[in-house]
């Protein structure tokens, strides 16, 4: 299929957010990215990313409760609505501070809108889990003083559950007494 779109994006304050969520304050901005959208019918639409979506900076602040500060992130993905369905394969999400990587994800999936909704996720997480624990979002449950996480994942959610993953934990020091976890 053709592109029937291209959005190229650049310089976007992400500011403008405050004014739709009345509660909270956000900064930063999108600094590039180019997206092409395929329209076959008005129930039959894709958005693949030709270059990533790249946001620098991002700060956001909920109910004067601090969020994220000065995250940075980058996204690579297809994603298709047909009908009540939505298919989706993330190739990156990158979430970096300033020169230290936070989390890359890779995920595929799918997604069934309306009267039961399902989705289902298969994908891989990588994480700084210390650094990642420096967001203010999380900053309180903050243990560690270093380690990395690598997971693989598959879940299916519908009206019931069923999820797998394989979880690898690397170098984890607490953060009281430095001592290693394993």
């Amino acid at each position: 299929d053709q592109a029937t779109a291209r959005v190229q994006v650049a310089n976007v304050p992400l500011s403008w957010a405050s004014g739709v969520v009345k509660t909270g304050t956000f900064g930063g901005e999108l600094t590039g990215g180019t997206l092409e959208l395929t329209l076959r019918s008005i129930a039959d639409v894709t958005a693949t990313t030709t270059k990533p979506i790249a946001a620098r900076g991002i700060s956001a602040t909920l109910n004067g409760q601090p969020k994220l500060k000065n995250l940075d992130l980058l996204a690579n993905f297809t994603a298709t609505k047909k009908d009540n369905a939505i298919t989706y394969d993330v190739r990156e999400l990158q979430a970096t501070q300033g020169a230290t990587a936070l989390a890359k994800v890779e995920v595929t999936g799918t997604a069934e809108l309306g009267g039961k909704p399902a989705f289902s996720a298969k994908g891989h997480l990588q994480a700084d889990a210390a650094a990642l624990m420096q967001q203010p979002a999380i900053a309180s449950y903050a243990s560690l003083s270093r380690g990395n996480i690598d997971a693989s994942f598959e879940a299916n959610v519908g009206q019931t559950i069923q999820a797998n993953a394989t979880v690898r934990a690397q170098g984890l020091m607490a953060k009281q007494g430095n001592r290693p976890l394993g």
